[in-house]
C-alpha cells in the first residue's frame, strides 16, 4: 500500500511539474493583451524542454526555451532565448487563423490521451485569450491553428549569437 501511494505522489508530482507554464510565456502573453504578438506555447515534458514563441506580424519570432524536468533537477543552465524570423506570408496566416479563431477561450477543448510524463500541451495566446490544448480535432480552426503551430516550428530561422 505504501508504495502505491508513493508512486501515486510521484505521478502527480511529476504532471505539476511538466504542466508548469515555460519561462513566463503565460505572463508575457498576458501582460501584452494589446501588442500584435501571437505566444505559441509548449509545455514540455520529462524529456523534452519547454518552449515558448512570440511571433509578430512582421515576422519576427523569439524563442524562450525553458529546461526538461532531468535538467532542472541536475541545475543545468537555462538556454538564452534566440531572436530569429520565419516568412512573411505565414507570419500572415498564422495572425489571419488566430483572428478568425477568437476568442481562443471559446475553442472545442479535445480530450486526448498523454503519458504523465512524456505528454506535452500547446497553447496558442493572442490579446490575453488561450486556446485549448491543440492535441485533437476539435474544430476547423484548431486544426489550422495545430497546422500554423507546426509550420512555425518548421520555419522558424534563429540566429546563434555567441557570447564572447
Amino acid at each position: 500500500m505504501k508504495r502505491v501511494l508513493v508512486l501515486a505522489a510521484l505521478i502527480f508530482l511529476n504532471f505539476i511539474c511538466v504542466a508548469e507554464t515555460p519561462h513566463g510565456c503565460a505572463s508575457a502573453a498576458a501582460s501584452k493583451s494589446n501588442e500584435d504578438e501571437v505566444f505559441l506555447q509548449d509545455s514540455g515534458s520529462t524529456n523534452a524542454a519547454s518552449f515558448c514563441y512570440a511571433v509578430t506580424r512582421s515576422g519576427k519570432v523569439a524563442k524562450r526555451t525553458g529546461a526538461t524536468i532531468f535538467q532542472k533537477r541536475q541545475g543545468a543552465p537555462v538556454p538564452p532565448d534566440e531572436q530569429g524570423s520565419i516568412p512573411a506570408s505565414l507570419a500572415e496566416k498564422l495572425f489571419g487563423d488566430v483572428e478568425a479563431a477568437m476568442p481562443l477561450s471559446a475553442l472545442p477543448a479535445a480530450r486526448c490521451a498523454k503519458s504523465v510524463s512524456f505528454g506535452s500541451y500547446r497553447y496558442v495566446w493572442f490579446k490575453g485569450e488561450k486556446s485549448p490544448d491543440l492535441c485533437g480535432r476539435g474544430s476547423e480552426k484548431v486544426a489550422a491553428l495545430q497546422q500554423d503551430f507546426a509550420r512555425v516550428m518548421s520555419s522558424a530561422v534563429f540566429e546563434h549569437v555567441s557570447k564572447e
